[in-house]
């Protein structure tokens, strides 16, 4: 196969150009950053759950109520515990005396240039991103000098709340603090921040309002290196890819039950993997890319499966339709528009009335209307009323048959012709009446007529109400507004796949059955002398003759009832084999006498697939019993005489080795 004839077969293919579309667009959003930010949730998640982090920080926090007046006394008095350095959080600018320390810094928490340091991603306040010129990154630049600028790395929350030192300004200034807790440490001095306040928007700090909380782990972070990093994007992209790629190709392998399995066990798995990245190796995997990648290749591989579904339905019922195409298959009485045609077909085929008429009911009233007429107009009907709640309608009902008129119903009557009429009903239902004219003779009998009317009208009657109720359920189920209701707006592929088999089936349940009833015994093998078809007839003739009919070949069935030696046998399959022949013989069996006729079974044009490389695909055999068809003959004689005649001129058949 040339690579253009194989680049051309992948551009017919439309699921190829929707995968390209899906992983283009999936590294669009992922190189664009789309995506990344639903790893924010996960994040924050993770950062409640890893609480066995450091335990020991050099960070102290000291809450002033009135920093105004306090903050050079606090200041101060932490400098002369011997402080690592002092940064003092305020929106207000403060005076400030001289000191002989060079880390006593002021700098702003909540407005101002440095919150920058500190940015939201989709809510969580957990973002630092050092900027290149910023007058407030002073301290940060002496306090943690061999901290490189890195653009976007995220603030590890993994150290409890709880083991964060916290005191007050009161105190600090009554010395309520030991030198072991100030010493060497850094000392972050705040306002405390009013109840109304917010509450901050970070994991494990959402019952704290005072945004010097995140300077202070942004601190801890950078003095224990602990920030975490996210993965590169173009990295994450191609691991987004690959990972969308073999998804694909895993789901389309199985079923849906089967690949939501595998999708909630690859979530535990990345969410399991990304905690452990997070923890050992202080990086961020794309964790929520991954998991919108799983579920949205779950939901690519279910819809194409069901597209490529609906296809072959599709194609199965062309194939059906176009075999099915040009043979008879009769419609159901159901499937009609009207089942008044096939009743009056029945009528003419099995009654001779000398005149008929069929009047149907108007629904939801008492009125009749005619419908068809036989061997007459619908005007003869000389009787005007068309009311069954008036005679001779009504008399018709309460006798729950067939009545003889008195009165003319019927214009030009005869005078030997007699008039009746039945009403067509079924569990209490008048769907209609049958009124109809006979000619009376030597031999009519009346009893057995009525009889046989009440009959055919009863089951008339019965079809006729089913007919109705089928049709009453069909339009309901048709209406608009119902079908909206009910969900039910398009027919499925399924059904109508179902209604082609239903008819397949039938064509085949009637072959069957119309092979299965035919009095010639009859059976059909295959070249490798398995049976695949017999009939009611040749399993009593098997029966008869004790012959086991499924460890019989062809070969076996034709020695054993044409007492034929094996080589003559196979010469007169070979025969019907290599030339699609056929030929007669003469059979006993028992008292019975057979002529058994043997014929090759052209292969089906529809079936170019099959496994026989030969032109034919089976051996018939047909057991026509002389016997019994001679009893039945008024003149055996002359039949046999006949027969005689023609084989005298019948050229006798032989192979390509002179077999005949």
């Amino acid at each position: 196969m040339s690579l253009r004839y194989q680049l051309q077969k992948v551009q017919l293919n439309s699921a190829n150009w929707l995968l390209g579309i899906f992983l283009c667009s999936l590294f669009i959003a992922e190189a664009f950053g789309v995506l990344e930010k639903i790893n924010a949730p996960i994040y924050s998640t993770y950062m409640q759950l890893s609480t066995n982090g450091t335990k020991q920080t050099n960070l102290v926090i000291i809450e002033s109520d009135n920093l105004t007046k306090e903050h050079l006394q606090l200041v101060d008095k932490v400098v002369n515990l011997e402080a690592r350095a002092v940064v003092v959080f305020t929106d207000q600018m403060l005076s400030t005396n001289p000191s002989k320390s060079q880390h006593i810094f002021y700098t702003g928490a909540r407005t101002g240039s440095c919150d920058n340091e500190i940015t939201a991603w989709l809510g969580y306040d957990i973002v630092y991103s050092l900027p290149t010129k910023n007058a407030c990154q002073k301290w940060f630049k002496v306090l943690f000098p061999n901290v490189k600028s890195r653009h976007h790395q995220l603030i590890n929350f993994s150290l409890p709340i709880s083991t964060l030192p916290k005191f007050s300004a009161q105190r600090l200034l009554t010395d309520d603090i030991f030198l072991a807790q100030i010493k060497n440490k850094i000392i972050f001095i705040t306002q405390r921040t009013p109840n109304y306040t917010p509450s901050l928007r970070a994991p494990g700090l959402q019952d704290e309002k005072n945004p010097v909380f995140l300077y202070a782990y942004l601190a801890h972070n950078l003095e224990q290196n602990l920030l975490i990093t996210p993965l590169n994007t173009l990295v994450s992209a191609l691991i987004q890819l690959a990972a969308a790629l073999v998804l694909i190709l895993i789901y389309q392998r199985y079923g849906a039950t089967f690949n939501i399995t595998i999708a909630l066990v690859l979530n535990m798995l990345v969410l399991i993997v990304g905690y452990i990245a997070i923890y050992y190796l202080q990086a961020l995997l794309p964790v929520g890319q991954l998991l919108l990648v799983i579920w949205t290749a779950l939901a690519w591989a279910f819809f194409h499966s069901k597209s490529k579904e609906e296809q072959s339905l599709k194609k199965l019922l062309s194939d059906s339709e176009q075999r099915m195409f040009g043979r008879y298959l009769p419609k159901s009485i159901f499937e009609q528009a009207t089942p008044w045609d096939a009743v009056i077909t029945l009528t003419n085929q099995l009654l001779s009335l000398h005149k008929g008429i069929f009047l149907t009911r108007v629904e939801h009233d008492h009125r009749l209307r005619e419908i068809h007429a036989i061997n007459c107009q619908i005007d003869d009907i000389k009787e005007l009323r068309r009311d069954y709640e008036r005679p001779p309608y009504s008399d018709a009902i309460k006798a729950l048959g067939v009545i003889k008129i008195s009165s003319p119903f019927f214009a030009n009557l005869n005078e030997n012709e007699s008039q009746y009429i039945v009403p067509l009903m079924y569990a209490g239902d008048i769907r209609g009446f049958w009124a109809m004219t006979i000619l009376n003779s030597d031999g009519f009998n009346e009893q057995a007529f009525m009889r046989n009317v009440n009959r055919f009208a009863s089951q008339v009657g019965e079809l006729l109400y089913h007919h109705h109720t089928h049709s009453n359920l069909i339009r309901d189920n048709s209406h608009t507004l119902i079908r909206t209701l009910t969900l039910d707006v398009y027919e499925p592929l399924s059904k109508k796949v179902h209604t082609s088999i239903a008819g397949m089936e039938q064509k085949l349940l009637t072959l069957e059955h119309l092979f299965n009833r035919l009095s010639t015994a009859s059976v059909m093998f295959n070249l490798f002398g398995q049976v695949m078809q017999v009939n009611k007839a040749f399993e009593q003739l098997a029966a008869q003759q004790k012959l086991l009919i499924f460890d019989l070949t062809a070969l076996d069935l034709l020695m054993m009832v044409g007492n034929l030696p094996i080589d003559v046998a196979r010469g007169k399959l070979r025969y019907l084999t290599l030339n699609k022949g056929q030929f007669s013989l003469n059979v006993s069996l028992g008292e019975q006498h057979y002529i058994m006729v043997v014929c090759s079974l052209d292969k089906l044009t529809e079936l170019t697939q099959s496994a026989s490389p030969f032109s034919i695909s089976g051996v018939l055999f047909e057991f026509i019993n002389i016997s019994a068809l001679f009893d039945k003959l008024d003149d055996p004689d002359k039949m046999i005489e006949l027969l005689a005649q023609g084989n005298q001129h019948a050229p006798p058949q032989t192979d390509d080795w002179g077999t005949p």
